[in-house]
């Protein structure tokens, strides 16, 4: 799971529990990274974002679960003030996020 506090870890808490799922044990990590490569390791299962595991379920690294949820959509915004200066990998990392975004838009 993600850290306290996380939204969609409160998100998955309220599914598990509205569907009468009860995890014996839960491992906490501040990196959606770190929880990805546990669970291809095996160690549990995780809700993590499409973006982060499209590779590994094309590459069968991970198993999508047919899950029912009542769990909606998640956005993600990203917000700068527009007269405040960006650094140059800020300014690249906003344009690879719209590129990224603009491209699986139509997906």
């Amino acid at each position: 799971m993600t850290e306290t506090g996380c939204s969609y870890r409160n998100l998955l808490a309220q599914s598990c529990h509205s569907s009468q799922v009860y995890p014996a044990h839960k491992i906490e990590f501040g990196s959606i990274e770190a929880i990805k490569q546990c669970v291809i390791a095996g160690l549990g299962i995780s809700a993590l974002p499409t973006m982060v595991v499209e590779e590994d379920l094309r590459e069968n690294r991970l198993v999508e679960l047919n899950w029912k949820s009542d769990i909606p959509p998640i956005f993600t915004r990203v917000a700068w003030h527009k007269d405040k200066w960006l650094s140059p990998p800020l300014q690249s990392f906003i344009e690879l996020t719209k590129t990224t975004l603009k491209n699986t838009s139509n997906e």
